[in-house]
């Protein structure tokens, strides 16, 4: 087992005084996770994808979060909820920290690894300007992610993205047709089926067919995932929910997504692509597993924007709506009370919702020939509303021109892993599983401390492994 610990020493630059903060912490599930094998594939260890000379322990455990509140030590606690906020990061990659506030330098001298113990010590120094705020948390995570895996003002390179790849072969498709992004309409057509989630541990693949303006069906498929016949790997229909009889007709312009937190199948259509103050769209929730249950709700837009609809623009995410508006605003919507809008700030020219976790709603560039300083990895806050830039341009790597499309299918019952898939209107797609990097590895819950402008800091953190009884 690992056994982790934390110092931090705060010094007064003025007059000297320090403060030191110790305390053990909980090592939680996300590295079980994170190297269980999916399709066949492992997720090595052994290298960063941007940094493939860094060692084991620098790669996994490589970066650390600042948070100003309490996460819940839970070892299943793989991802920070939206009530903690990140004030501080920090990366064992090569990176000039210069300019930013958020995060520390990786002290290489006084960090290493320690066979003869099996103990890691990574050590990082925080200037006066940087990590600033209360900490109460503090977590190890993916080296990558350490950039800033939930918010920083500072952007790095395009080369970094908050999506590891498990391999770098592609995985067999999925499906025939484009998944949950595909054009400027849906297709009622009762030959194509929509991927909306794959369930890897039953070997399983949920769509969505669009019947009519009436009705879906719900089709549950065999993948091949982990068996594989040398005669015949054709999917199989494993079962079908017919859903009918919606009062509220679908319409065209649209989108759809699975959300874990609730835990359903969310269709949002519209009579036109783009919706204008006073007029509605209409959200159709489908619990997964339904046997013909579903709810529908009328949303009336009551901002002065103008909401866009269609392709990728809309995602919902534990009970609010979260859309794109014609002048590139992000929107929450109160999925039960459509008063409670907030217009939560500007993203890029072609950033779209593509995840929701614990109350973050990722907010990706899809085409990243655009790299104005807007089209960056968004993360919007349910908590406080708060729209927050990332070290990233994007989760990752897209298509690079206008017609292309890029999305994420969520694995259900792990929060960690997606299927990712790269669309153009002329080529072929891939598909290939990726990890979201910004997991805790660890949680280190201290009483918290407030860290001014007049203070350097020094964080300490080791990770050893013991047996079981000590």
């Amino acid at each position: 087992m690992l056994k982790g610990h934390t110092k931090i020493e705060l010094t007064d630059v003025k007059t000297g005084k320090k403060q030191v903060i110790e305390k053990d912490n909980l090592v939680t599930n996300a590295l079980a996770q994170r190297f269980t094998p999916y399709f066949g594939y492992y997720q090595s260890a052994m290298t960063n994808s941007e940094n493939p000379t860094l060692p084991e322990w620098l790669s996994t455990f490589g970066g650390i979060f600042l948070f100003d509140s309490e996460i819940e030590e839970d070892v299943n606690t793989i991802y920070a909820p939206s009530t903690a906020k990140m004030v501080g990061c920090g990366s064992t990659l090569d990176i000039s920290s210069a300019g930013d506030i958020f995060k520390g330098t990786y002290n290489a001298t006084e960090s290493g690894y320690d066979a003869s113990q099996k103990k890691m010590t990574i050590v990082y120094d925080y200037a006066t300007s940087q990590a600033n705020g209360t900490i109460s948390c503090v977590c190890l995570t993916d080296s990558t992610a350490g950039l800033g895996g939930y918010r920083n003002d500072k952007f790095y390179d395009n080369s970094y993205k908050l999506f590891g790849s498990v391999n770098s072969a592609t995985i067999p498709k999925l499906t025939s047709y484009p998944t949950r992004y595909r054009a400027y309409a849906i297709t009622f057509d009762s030959n194509i089926e929509y991927l909306f989630a794959v369930d890897v541990a039953n070997e399983c693949a949920y769509y969505v067919i669009f019947e009519d303006d009436t009705s879906v069906t719900i089709r549950k498929k065999s993948t091949h995932i982990k068996k594989y016949s040398l005669f015949d790997n054709s999917p199989e229909i494993l079962d079908e929910q017919f859903i009918s009889g919606f009062t509220k007709p679908l319409i065209a312009h649209g989108s759809f997504n699975f959300d874990y937190k609730d835990n359903a199948l969310y269709i949002v259509t519209a009579t036109n692509e783009t919706v204008t103050q006073n007029q509605t769209f209409v959200v159709t929730k489908i619990p997964f597993g339904s046997t013909g249950t579903f709810n529908q709700y009328e949303i009336t837009n009551t901002t002065t924007e103008t909401y866009k609809i269609a392709v990728e623009n809309v995602y919902v995410h534990n009970g609010y709506i979260y859309l794109r508006t014609s002048n590139y605003k992000a929107v929450k919507i109160n999925l039960s009370n459509a008063i409670d809008t907030v217009v939560l700030g500007t993203v890029g020219t072609f950033c779209y919702p593509q995840i929701g976790i614990e109350g973050r709603v990722y907010w990706a560039t899809m085409y990243e020939q655009y790299t104005v300083d807007t089209d960056r990895l968004f993360i919007s806050e349910e908590t406080d509303n708060s729209l927050n830039r990332t070290a990233f341009r994007n989760l990752f790597v897209s298509k690079l021109q206008y017609n292309d499309r890029s999305c994420v299918i969520p694995i259900i019952g792990n929060k960690m892993y997606f299927v990712t898939e790269d669309y153009d209107d002329t080529t072929s797609r891939n598909q290939k599983i990726c990890f979201l990097r910004n997991y805790l590895a660890t949680i280190n819950n201290i009483s918290p401390v407030a860290k001014n402008n007049s203070q350097t800091m020094k964080i300490t953190y080791t990770l050893q492994e013991v047996s079981e009884n000590v």
